[in-house]
């Protein structure tokens, strides 16, 4: 089988699950300024909830994070003097604002469900047979591509780990975001078809901004 084919075939497959649990970690940078991300959470399609840790420059934190569609609700000690009295989470709207913490992009990795980044390796290109690895376990062969820039992705390299069992169970990027802002994120998966049960937080708690 083509390695462009198999890749495409386990990526089809994996986000046709009901759920998976994934973890994450990465690095944003923007204007000169590097943020580092690290986080797990559970998800069903592109809903879903994770918490969070970073780090930048001398600031760190965590916060917690919910994704509903377009809509990225996070709660966080580092919003206390941003949000109003009886607020505690600020919702944000995917791909209309940039949406920051204590000025870093967070959202950026916080912001993209597993089922969304599976599905931009459709498109994946270049696609090579890098050998045999083992992740969490499970005897995986390790795919290298590339992905050109689209309306709705940046594009950038690609590296998938696809499971004896069909599915993905690490994908690695590396994106240029924009001008000045770059992502590298390597996320894992597993857990595959667990129950998931995302809650929205109440509008009585949540404050709307960019």
């Amino acid at each position: 089988m083509a390695p462009s084919v198999a890749v495409r075939q386990a990526a089809q497959k994996t986000a046709a699950q009901s759920s998976e649990h994934m973890t994450l970690a990465g690095t944003v940078t923007a204007a000169g300024q590097q943020a580092k991300v690290s986080g797990s959470g559970d998800f069903k399609g592109r809903e879903g909830t994770l918490h969070l840790t970073f780090s930048a420059g001398g600031l760190s934190g965590s916060a917690d994070a919910v994704l509903k569609g377009a809509a990225l609700y996070i709660r966080s000690p580092l919003l206390a003097t941003t949000l109003k009295h009886g607020k505690k989470w600020l919702k944000l709207t995917l791909g209309a604002a940039p949406g920051t913490i204590g000025g870093m992009p967070v959202s950026a990795l916080a912001g993209e469900s597993p089922t969304q980044a599976l599905r931009q390796l459709d498109a994946l290109q270049n696609v090579t047979d890098v050998g045999s690895e083992q992740i969490g376990g499970v005897a995986t062969t390790h795919y290298h591509g590339t992905l050109a820039p689209t309306g709705t992705s940046p594009g950038g390299t690609y590296d998938v780990w696809v499971g004896s069992d069909g599915y993905v169970h690490r994908l690695r990027l590396s994106s240029k975001v924009a001008a000045n802002q770059a992502l590298n994120a390597t996320i894992d998966l597993s857990d595959f078809g667990k129950s998931v049960t995302v809650t929205v937080p109440p509008s009585s708690q949540t404050q709307t901004g960019g």
